[in-house]
């Protein structure tokens, strides 16, 4: 662990060739101006040198330096070089909110004891550079006070390693007791007071004395010197009270080797366990949020209870700031100091701004500069202690509890419906899936089902196969009129059976064609099969008498007449009634010997038949047989059954078989259940007839659980009631109202311990009062925490907002200082800087974005560093956040709410973060003009530069001045060079065009975040305008080569630059363009900046071409590059039929509709064209489907997702899946009257 703390510090300890605080070498016109050039300026009116150290030392408020009407060569490229200096200070404050500007004098010149050559300034006197256009144009230094005065901290660490002196901290305050006269004694005198002799070479201000490195002078060493050099320049100090940090951190672990959370991190044990946590119940009052949350923001914010380190990703757009808000309002209502830390004064200044607009800013400090801020701070503190409050905590309590306590009523109303509609339930199936599946068998009837049957979804999934493989066999030949309908069971049936049956049937048929020749006879009209049966001995008697007796004899006559009387009675009497054998003549004997014959015959054929119909018994049933046989018997002779029965045998055997095979695996609850569907069966063949049977088996068990669903959750049932809707709106209404009272209740918190200081510690309250209320010998920020962190300071001010360097300046060094630190834009600080501020803390919270720049801080070098010198410094650099992620657990921030269109955000999302950013969904359809318009330019890259670029953006952006007055605009370059060109351009088309001057002016005095900004893509994090104007430069030379240097796009991590670069814009992004994308040859590129620079560019070509399926064609191979193709999940899955149905309903209505609309993982399950606009959407429908279930918590289903499509312009329309059950007709009119209520607004 010492290894570590030494080897950070190190770090920081630049007391290299670099640092022009200790080692001023050479002048660059962007870092400093030699004030002695004044001197010797003829015709301009100006300053000396002297008059300017003059002014300083008399506490003069500011000192003319130069005019600009002069025509002077000297004076004009003294003024130019004034200009790169002020551009360049005006940068660097806009991203640090520090103007580190000072005059340097005079210097110590010499080497140190270990030979060490040093040429530092040794007072630093804090100046602002103003360009005045007013009366008199020219340049103004205005003069802070001279107890602002700072003794060169890096110089004192360079006694301290290379001199090995132990100085003193009150030397820092002792030289703010600068004296207006005899200044050069009194500073020779302050050094000695504290061991180090210096002597002034000469006395008169003169020109630095400038060298090359190989050009150094060789003094003897430990010799130094004070020489009279007098600059103005850009002299950096914070990393002094860091490594003061640094050195107490290291005399504290000797002593006690715990060293809080700096142990943590620096551990190589890797400690990042996630807690998942459902938010539903956690109890409302224990919400905090004061602004809009969605629920990655949320879920980071509630895990903040239970992590001791969290890291929060936020990629561009998605509310980094909002949510450190919220961390913050919820400190304040648990009573805990927080610190919130980031190197960037824009980002703590959209903090502040951002409680401000709460009315929360009150007790929350913001000190990023401890010089600039003290007066604002001390004005704060004395305003705090004045405050007169009568505190009501109870009656806010009770008012704020109750708020609360029926939000939780409400949360509790819509987890339940949520549950219900989107959990598996304990037969299979989300309510969402029994609703959807339901409407899709409105038609269909159903069978009341028994509560005994327990079955879940894979159980009736399993029998509802069943009974339609045993449906659609009984509809292919299973009905009733099929031949074999009445069959016995085939289960058992084999070839040989087949072959048996068939010969049977064979023989059946014959003998009933046999049986019908004989039904030919006129006799058998009278006599059936079974009366020839009946009458058996009457007529084979009457045969025995003509065998007997063939010819006609007295003796046949009275056998005859014997037999009509005797065993031919009965017959006779249904044969011929009036027959007497002593009154018929031939022709009637003869009949009636021809007739008995046929009947007998007729008789016995009828019997063979009945015998060969009862031999069938072994494969039809009993009825069926007895059936044929009772027909027989009358007359009826069946042999269109037997001939069906024999056709159909051969071409249904095996299916006959196997349905009955089938059906006998049916256990006893599924022939119950195939017996209830199968009551009607068809008369006629019904292909259908399985499918039909299955829809009546799902239907029945899918009302069944339906009564088993809504009786275990009622509150489904007020989906359709309009119930649902009034608890709705009082919900959003309580939300909207807590987060009105939110403000004011934490306030009155914060008061309380102001008011206990007031009334319990009165010495100490007069005592810091006195303090901040002083005009002279004011104390310095750091004093007064110093003296009062433990008696009232952290309760007056429990929020600080602050840089790493000021966190070592003004706080003390001790561990748990506060309660949370809370690290913004975490990628861009080291973990040098951010060790001191986590030791401070017992909970960090760490955010940031590792697809954004890391930490690289060109305004920290001592030399003008160029593209090809940048690898060194650029490489190989860790950020705090890097290191945190390795420790801590992650939370994405995944919904972006910058950009108003997709397009503009689409890249950034799949090129960088693998398509997990939630994005809306355009409410335009097609977007004229496209969010991304190309600008083609035929311009020349020369020197790093492309003029014609430069020319044509400066028309533009008057274009955009007068088309688009209310736009904030920015313009951003791929270096530096073009960024000073553009900029140069703009000033010079101010003073050359008075139309362009006012509007650009009117431009600069709106709120910084509206102003123009040129930035290239180094300094653009953190920015964002309506329209961003993208100058690519790059471009053929003058033979007609693109020759082209990626600079730090070309160096590993550089892609990360331009993915800042191509987030910025909130509405548009105009690229200016030298070349086509296709043209650029990113081939021999080992890093992934210039492939994706070019992906960008040909995505940005094609979507201002209007041809998005090449847009997204190429989004989607970027992923696959980026993420792998192993990754890379892209599902298809099956279609929605509740959304199916939704959609071809409203198409039949006459509605144009696209389904699932968006290119992010968010989608609208519906989007209804407008019919007087096909451009865009009137209406985005959701249903309780994928989108609403995948939802994590109460607020983001019925909050969260609405606000989120609202605020991009959607009307959105949601359909429970229920109702569209119920009465789908009903759902549409809604939705019509919907959509012509939007038409007329």
């Amino acid at each position: 662990m010492e290894q570590k703390l030494e080897r950070l510090r190190d770090q920081l300890s630049d007391l290299s060739k670099k640092n022009r605080s200790l080692r001023l070498l050479r002048l660059y016109d962007k870092w400093s101006f030699d004030l002695s050039t004044l001197n010797h300026l003829q015709e301009a009116k100006c300053t000396t040198a002297e008059k300017v150290i003059d002014c300083i030392l008399h506490n003069k408020d500011s000192v003319f330096l130069l005019g600009l009407s002069s025509g002077e060569v000297e004076a004009l490229k003294a003024s130019q070089q004034l200009t790169s200096l002020y551009r360049n200070i005006t940068t660097i404050k806009e991203q640090t909110g520090v103007e580190d500007l000072y005059v340097g004098y005079p210097f110590v010149s010499g080497k140190m004891a270990d030979g060490t050559f040093i040429q530092a300034p040794v007072f630093l006197f804090p100046v602002r550079l103003i360009k005045q256009n007013t009366k008199e144009p020219g340049w103004l230094l205005q003069i802070e006070s001279k107890e602002e005065v700072l003794l060169n901290r890096t110089l004192l660490l360079a006694f301290q390693k290379y001199n090995g002196l132990k100085i003193d901290e009150e030397i820092l305050e002792d030289a703010k007791e600068m004296p207006t006269e005899n200044f050069q004694q009194w500073t020779s005198e302050l050094f000695q007071r504290y061991g180090i002799d210096l002597y002034w070479a000469k006395r008169k201000i003169m020109p630095l004395h400038q060298y090359r490195q190989k050009e150094l002078p060789n003094p003897p060493d430990n010799f130094l010197a004070i020489t009279p050099y007098c600059i103005l320049g850009y002299f950096s100090q914070g990393n002094t009270s860091l490594l003061k940090d640094y050195d107490e951190l290291l005399e504290r672990y000797e002593q006690d080797p715990d060293l809080g959370l700096v142990n943590e991190l620096l551990q190589e044990e890797i400690n990042n366990t996630w807690v998942d946590i459902d938010l539903d119940p956690i109890e409302e009052k224990e919400c905090y949020d004061v602004t809009e949350l969605d629920f990655s923001q949320e879920e980071a914010l509630m895990n903040t209870y239970y992590q001791k380190g969290l890291v929060i990703h936020g990629p561009p757009g998605t509310g980094k700031s909002q949510l450190i808000v919220n961390l913050i309002a919820t400190a304040m209502a648990r009573n805990e100091k927080v610190l919130v830390v980031c190197q960037k004064r824009a980002a703590l200044d959209v903090v502040y701004q951002r409680l401000e607009m709460l009315g929360l800013a009150e007790q929350v400090a913001l000190v990023h500069d401890v010089n600039g801020d003290r007066k604002g701070l001390y004005q704060k503190i004395n305003t705090l202690l004045k405050q007169k409050r009568i505190l009501n905590k109870e009656e806010s309590e009770k008012q704020y509890e109750r708020i609360c306590h029926e939000l939780d009523q409400k949360k509790d109303y819509f987890a339940r419906i949520a549950k219900a509609i989107g959990e598996k339930h304990s037969f299979g199936l989300t309510g969402y899936e029994l609703y959807s599946q339901l409407s899709l068998l409105n038609e269909i009837p159903w069978l009341p089902i028994s509560s005994s049957y327990e079955m879940d979804q894979n159980q009736l999934e399993t029998i509802a196969h069943k009974i339609f493989i045993a449906g659609r066999y009984i509809g292919s030949c299973g009905y009733k009129n099929h031949p074999w309908f009445h069959r016995k069971s085939f289960e058992n049936m084999t070839y040989q059976h087949l072959n048996e049956l068939k010969e049977k049937l064979d023989q059946l048929i014959a003998e009933c064609e046999k049986l019908l020749e004989l039904q030919k006879e006129k006799i058998t009209e009278t006599f059936t099969p079974k009366e020839c049966w009946k009458y058996d001995i009457g007529i084979q008697s009457a045969i025995d008498i003509l065998e007997k007796h063939q010819k006609q004899s007295f003796l046949k006559t009275m056998k005859f007449w014997l037999w009509s009387v005797g065993k031919g009675k009965l017959f006779l009497q249904k044969y011929a009634p009036n027959f007497s054998s002593f009154s018929i003549g031939k022709s009637e004997w003869n009949q009636l010997e021809a007739e008995v014959f046929q009947l007998k015959a007729y008789g016995e054929q009828g019997k063979k038949v009945c015998e060969l119909v009862e031999a069938l018994g072994s494969y039809f049933q009993e009825h069926q047989v007895e059936s044929w046989k009772q027909k027989i018997e009358k007359g009826m002779i069946p042999l269109e059954d037997f001939q069906q029965a024999q056709s159909s045998l051969s071409q249904d055997f095996d299916s006959l078989v196997a349905m009955d095979q089938w059906i006998q695996s049916f256990d006893s609850d599924e022939m119950d259940l195939l017996e209830k569907v199968r009551e009607e069966i068809p008369e006629e063949q019904d292909l259908k007839r399985g499918e039909k049977w299955e829809n009546i088996l799902r239907k029945s068990f899918y009302m069944s659980w339906v009564d088993q669903l809504e009786t275990l959750y009622p509150e489904l049932k007020t989906l359709s009631t309009g119930e649902y809707d009034t608890h709705w709106q009082s919900y959003k209404d309580l939300l909207e109202s807590k987060q009105r009272y939110l403000p004011q209740y934490l306030r009155e918190r914060l008061r309380i311990p102001i008011q206990n200081i007031k009334e319990n510690h009165t010495r100490q309250y007069r005592d810091i009062q006195h303090q901040v209320n002083k005009t002279r010998k004011v104390w310095p920020i750091r004093k007064l925490i110093y003296q009062y962190w433990e008696k009232g300071i952290f309760d007056i001010l429990p929020i600080w907002l602050v840089s790493p360097e000021t966190v070592s300046t003004i706080f003390p060094l001790r561990k748990g200082l506060f309660d949370k630190v809370i690290f913004d834009e975490a990628s861009q600080c080291t973990v040098e800087n951010g060790i001191p501020s986590f030791y401070r803390g017992t909970q960090v919270i760490v955010a940031g974005d590792e697809k954004q720049l890391a930490p690289f801080d060109l305004f920290r070098v001592g030399l003008d560093v160029e593209e090809e010198e940048m690898e060194t410094i650029f490489e190989g650099v860790d950020s705090l956040l890097t290191l945190t992620k390795r420790q801590y657990p992650t939370q994405l921030l995944a919904w972006h709410y910058r950009s108003k269109y997709e397009e503009l955000i689409h890249f950034s999302n799949y090129a960088f973060y693998e398509g997990q950013v939630q994005i809306a969904p355009n409410i335009g359809n097609i977007i004229e003009p496209p969010p991304i318009e190309w600008q083609m330019v035929d311009g020349l890259w020369e020197d790093q530069t492309n003029m014609q670029e430069a020319l044509e953006v400066c028309e533009r952006v008057k274009e955009l001045f007068l088309s688009h007055p209310h736009s904030s605009i920015g313009i951003i370059t791929f270096n530096k060079k073009q960024q000073d060109l553009i900029v140069e351009r703009i000033e010079q088309k101010i003073q050359e065009d008075e139309e362009f001057a006012t509007l650009y002016d009117q431009m600069m005095k709106k709120g910084i975040d509206e102003r123009l900004f040129v930035k290239n893509i180094e300094n653009v994090q953190g920015d964002e305008r309506d329209i961003i104007i993208f100058s690519v430069g790059y471009g053929r030379n003058g033979e007609g080569k693109i020759s082209i240097n990626f600079g730090i796009l070309n160096k590993a991590g550089g892609e990360n630059r331009l993915n800042v670069a191509v987030s910025r814009a909130k509405e548009k992004m105009i690229i200016f363009s030298s070349v086509h994308p296709r043209e650029f040859d990113v081939s021999q590129s080992k890093n992934a900046g210039p492939r994706l620079l070019k992906q960008y560019l040909l995505y940005a070509y094609a979507i201002a071409e209007q041809n998005k399926e090449r847009a997204y064609q190429l989004l989607h191979e970027i992923q696959e590059k980026e993420v792998g193709q192993e990754q890379l999940v892209i599902k298809e899955k099956q279609e929605d039929p509740l959304i199916a149905q939704v959609a071809q309903k409203l198409e039949e209505k006459g509605y144009q509709v696209h389904r699932n609309i968006g290119n992010s993982q968010y989608k609208i399950d519906i989007g209804v064209l407008d019919p007087t606009d096909p451009t865009k959407y009137i209406l985005g429908i959701q249903t309780d489907g994928l989108m609403y279930q995948k939802a994590h918590s109460v607020k983001e289903r019925e909050i969260y997702h609405r606000r989120f499509l609202e605020s991009k312009g959607w009307y959105i329309h949601r359909i429970w899946s229920r109702n569209w059950w119920k009465d789908p007709e009903e759902e549409i009119k809604k939705i019509d009257k919907y959509i012509h209520s939007c038409m007329k607004e």
